[in-house]
Order: C-alpha cells, then structure tokens, then sequence
C-alpha cells in the first residue's frame, strides 16, 4: 500500500469519528481557538507556559529563563525537524552528524546532551538504554505541535535527574472547535518527498487530534570524503513514519481525562564513523510514547492530576559485510512512570505544589561485533532499576509585582541510595518602567544510565550520581506596549562527579566541568505584519581536569529571524545563524586513533514562504543554506549544500 493510499484511508477512517455526537461542533471553544492564535501573545509577559512549575502559570512570575515558540512561528518556518527549529534559541546548541536522520544532541548553556531532559506532552522520551540517557532528536518531526516550551537551567525539583541543565517540553495540537483536515506533500532535493495528513476539532464534551506524516530521502552521504580518496561516498537513505494523537473527554464537572501517544519508526543508511564510507550500514529506530492523565478541580483551592505514562524505545543496528561496527545489533529501553501532583491555593497570592513519583527505567541490549580484533559478544537481560521522588515547591504572589518560587526534591534511587535537591526562583516587575528582574538558583543531579552501571564489559555499578550547582540573573524590559522587548541573563553552572568513559576501559565519576556565559535577546514587533527576533549566547567553558573546553560547544552564536507578511495570505520567513569556532575530537576507525581538531566558524541562511491561493489551499517552499555552505557540525560528517523544497497545502 503506497504513501498516499495510507494517508487518504486515515483521514476517512477520522472523519468517521467525527461523525459521533460526542464530537458535535462547539462554536464557543472554536472562538476561543481562534482567539487563542493571535501572534503578539508569544512576546507577550502575559504569556502562558506549564513546563515551569507544572501548572498553568504567566510566564513573567517565574525567574526562570524561558522560551515558547508558537505553532505559527513553526509553520512559517517551514522546518520539518524539531531539533531546527531550536537553533534559534538563545543558549542551545544543536549538532548533528549530517541530515537527514544522523544523531542530533542539544545542549543547554553547554550543559552536556544528557543534562537535558526532553518530554512529549510531559512524557520522559530520554533513552534509558542509550550510553547516557539522552535524547536523539533526528527523527522528532513538527508535526501537530501546539508550541514547544524552553526552560534553561535547573529543573531537578519538579523533573528530577536529567534536567540539571534544561528542560525542553514539545506539546501537541489540542482539538478546537469544528472539525478541521490538512492534506499537505512537498518535495525538493536529495529526491526528499514528505506526505502529511491531520484531522483536529473539538465538542462540547470532547476534543480529538491526530496526525500522521511520512519522510523519504535518498539523502547524501553522511560520512565526508577522506582526502586522497578516489570514490565519491555513496548516498544514505531515510525514511520516517510519524503518528500522533491527543484525545481529552470532560468525565466529570471541573475535570479532564487525557489521552496522548506518539509513534515514530525510522530507517536510514549510516556510515562507520567520520570520514568512514560504508554502503551496508542500516540503522531502524521504533519508539512510542503513551500518556494517561486525569485532572480534577474538586475544590476551587485544590486541583489535582494522576497519570501514567510509557516511553518504549527500539533501535537495531545491521551492517553484514562490515569488520568495523556493530554486525547484528539491538537495544530495547522502556521507562514507566506514575504521578500523583497536588496544587493547593490560597487566595491569589499563595500556590502550593506537592506531588509523588515512582519510575521503573529497564533495558536489554545484545551487540555482536568485529572490530578486526576478533568477535566480542556483550548482553543486557532486562535490567530493572526503580527510582521513587517526593516533591513540594511553593509559590509567593505579593502585589502583583513580586513572585517566588522555592522547591526542595527527595530521590530514593534503587542503586545509589538517597539524593536531596532544591530550586528557589525571583521575579519582580519594578514600578513605573515594568522592568522585570529575576533570578534562579538551584542545584541538580544525574543519575547514571542503565548502560553506564550494568553493561557488562564497561559498566560499573558503584557509580554515583553527578551534582550539579546552577544560577542565572537577567532583565526582561518591554517598550511601547511589547512592540520592543530586550531580555538579558548571565549564567553560571558547575556540575561534579561527572561519569565519564575512563582510560581503564570503564565509566568512572571524576572531576569537575564549569560552564558560563551570558545571553541576550532583541524582539521586534514593529508592525503587526512584520516581527523580528535576534539573539547572541556567549559561552564559556572548561573541564578543571584538563583545562580545556568542552567538544562540540562554541563560545559565540547568534541568530537572526525576520518573519515577514508581505500581503494578505503571502510570508516570508529568513532565518541566520552563526555558529562560532568550536573544538571537537574524532575516532578514526583505519587508524585506531583519537584525534583533536578545531572545526571552523560557520554561518547559514534559510528562506521559506508560504501563499494561501484560495481559504483552503496554500503553496510553499523553501531554500536552505541559500549561500551553499560547505561546513560540518561534527567532524567527519557532511551537510547538505544548497536544497530547494516546494509543495502545496489543503484545508478542508
């Protein structure tokens, strides 16, 4: 059954639900979605974020440093990958090792990759069988995304280890008001070509969303050409299923049940490593995300959510006629998680947040390789480790003016024992001029993966957990009724213990990193057709065993983006970035060497425009890397040159 045929019998099989008068149109929740769209509320200080304390709260009564990018500045952008869309977030940085489908890592204020936790709809999706239980964003697509949350810096309080330097929350489209389709297909270079259907709407008692998407790519090579070689390397190949759903049902008066998943299989061509071609290397990624979450209103000073979650990753790795990487390879990783959260208020001025969590991370794994030294065989049977949290934050309003926030976290962790951590946060919005000042301090921990504690050649079971200690200051200042809006903050973040792959062959806790820096950001609203948002993150830092900075992490970036509606249903979105020098270290797999090297400055220009021809149909395309570039983000991989895309919308 080809591409299309299974989009068109998806969207039937929708529209037949939304025939069920449990999902009969509601006029009042379809104004409110309309209401809801407006563009200027993404810079406003009134801006609604959840990510932060766990509830639905303004975004400038935290001292948090936060981002929200709306579905609208992720449909103008024209990017299909979330991991894209965050390189215009002041203090991340995002690198992978080629497009499309390499690995993706993101750091925050050059906290390490596995430092940053990531949720689905505030379900944990880090992989708790890869080496470090980070997250692998090449293959999370933009599809039925309401808005994206950033929050930078300590978040262990209310999300525990993981998020020591950042939490990134991707929140999927709610179902408003009439039912509505998208059909969309573009196509464009690298013979990439990318099908999508939706379906969304809501009723009086109910609300439905679901989309689905499909990615096909001959690609280019990832791994880049070796000097001297005479072959051009051949073209990787990509091919990505994306499915997901929200489905809300009001049960009870003052209450929600909630069901959300999201589906995801990946295959796609790799390469034994940089500068390392190798025609039969295939890599398959299946991963699923379900959450189950019932939020009730009892009382007006007391709201309660339980829910129950699963992230199931799979990956396998097949390379049959290769003596240099894994031969016959998987790994499985599930992590179960419960919830029970309390908020408590009194009054307007008090928010008292008390929860529990219990979660199971488990994860086998079996690899086969030959790495000219002979077959080594390595298992993980279903290995099984429990972590049970206890959490209480308070919230101070005063006046309207003044907002605390002061959290304390107890882990019981199966394996290491007991770990404490607390977060306190200020803003403060002075009188007359409404400058905000705020403030966040806050410390967190790490814990160990599955991987790093039980593999059996190179875990290590005594491993404890890193800590960390984190704090930021800035200023937020909003001109001319939000049509100007400067932000800047300084940072410092100090992370001990830190396990790392030692020289013994084993993971071992050692020494210190320290990262800091500062940020600054310049939004434009100068006409309601034309907005404009710059950014600059300075980052500093150094591993105190070595004194040297850390791989992979520029000292400069800076980002341009002007989004551009030239005229009724027409935009134009421009993207810059510039990336700064950078040291990185590389393994070459002929010579069995380490080798340092420091890749060079870079800058890149992406265009993508949009012209809705009629109410219901729209064309668009894109041009990225409109300068043709050459550069690499990681060392040994290759980027695509200049790539034109194109294709057209349907709205039914």
């Amino acid at each position: 059954m080809d591409t299309i045929t299974r989009l068109l019998l998806m969207s039937l099989l929708i529209l037949s639900i939304t025939g069920n008068p449990l999902f009969a149109q509601d006029s009042t929740s379809d104004t409110a979605g309309k209401a809801g769209e407006k563009r200027f509320r993404m810079y406003s200080p009134d801006a609604i974020v959840i990510t932060a304390t766990k509830s639905v709260i303004k975004k400038n009564q935290t001292g948090s440093s936060i981002t929200i990018i709306t579905e609208d500045e992720i449909k103008k952008s024209g990017k299909k990958n979330v991991g894209e869309i965050l390189r215009t977030v002041p203090g991340l940085t995002v690198r992978t090792s080629s497009v499309p489908g390499g690995e993706a890592a993101v750091s925050i204020r050059g906290a390490r990759s596995e430092n940053v936790l990531v949720l689905i709809d505030g379900v944990e999706v880090n992989d708790p069988i890869s080496t470090n239980r980070s997250y692998n964003f090449a293959n999370l697509t933009s599809d039925n995304i309401e808005k994206i949350e950033i929050i930078r810096g300590p978040q262990s309080v209310l999300y525990g280890s993981d998020a020591a330097g950042g939490v990134i929350n991707i929140i999927t489209k709610k179902g408003k008001g009439k039912p509505i389709m998208d059909l969309s297909f573009e196509g464009g270079s690298y013979s990439t070509f990318i099908e999508s259907a939706s379906v969304s709407g809501a009723g009086k008692f109910a609300s439905y969303s679901v989309a689905i998407s499909q990615i096909n790519s001959k690609g280019i090579s990832r791994a880049a050409k070796r000097e001297g070689t005479a072959e051009d390397p051949e073209k990787d190949g990509y091919k990505n299923t994306t499915l997901s759903s929200k489905l809300g049902i009001k049960v009870l008066p003052e209450s929600l049940l909630t069901f959300s998943f999201h589906y995801n299989d990946a295959e796609y061509d790799i390469d034994d490593g940089a500068l390392a071609d190798d025609p039969n290397n295939k890599l398959f990624s299946e991963s699923l995300s379900t959450k189950i979450n019932f939020r009730h209103s009892p009382f007006s000073f007391w709201k309660y959510n339980l829910s129950l979650s699963q992230s199931t990753i799979l990956r396998k790795n097949d390379d049959p006629d290769s003596s240099a990487n894994f031969i016959n390879s998987w790994f499985e990783g599930k992590t179960r998680k419960a919830e029970f959260q309390n908020i408590f208020s009194i009054g307007e001025i008090n928010d008292i947040t008390a929860g529990a969590e219990i979660e199971q991370d488990s994860g086998s794994a079996l690899t086969y390789a030959d790495y000219g030294f002979g077959v080594s065989n390595s298992e993980l049977k279903d290995i099984k480790v429990y972590n049970i949290a206890y959490y209480l934050q308070n919230h101070l309003k005063l006046m309207k003016r003044l907002f605390i926030i002061a959290g304390i976290r107890a882990d019981r962790h199966e394996e290491y024992g007991k770990d404490y951590n607390y977060n306190t946060s200020l803003s403060f919005i002075t009188p007359i001029i409404g400058t905000r000042l705020k403030a966040n301090y806050g410390t967190g921990f790490k814990a160990p993966s599955i991987y790093q504690l039980y593999e059996p050649t190179y875990g290590e079971p005594s491993l404890e957990p890193e800590d960390s200690k984190n704090y930021d200051i800035g200023f937020e200042q909003n001109l001319l009724n939000n049509m100007i809006t400067i932000e800047g903050s300084y940072f410092h973040n100090s992370f001990k213990n830190k396990i790392v792959f030692g020289s013994s062959f084993k993971y071992e806790n050692t020494g210190e990193v320290e990262t800091s820096g500062y940020e600054t950001a310049l939004t434009l609203n100068l006409l309601d057709s034309l907005n404009i948002k710059a950014n600059y993150t300075r980052t500093k830092t150094e591993d105190k065993d070595t004194g040297k900075r850390l791989i992979r992490i520029p000292e400069n970036t800076a980002s341009i983006n002007i989004n551009w509606e030239i005229a009724a249903g027409a935009n134009i979105d421009l993207i810059y970035i510039y990336i700064g020098e950078r040291d990185d270290a590389w393994w070459d797999s002929s010579t069995f060497t380490k080798n340092d090297v420091t890749l060079p400055s870079y800058y890149k220009i992406d265009l993508a425009f949009s012209y809705n021809i009629s109410k219901n149909y729209q064309i668009f395309g894109r041009v990225e890397n409109i300068t043709n570039k050459d550069y690499q983000e990681t060392y040994g991989y290759q980027t695509p040159g200049i790539s034109v895309y194109g294709g057209f919308k349907a709205m039914l």
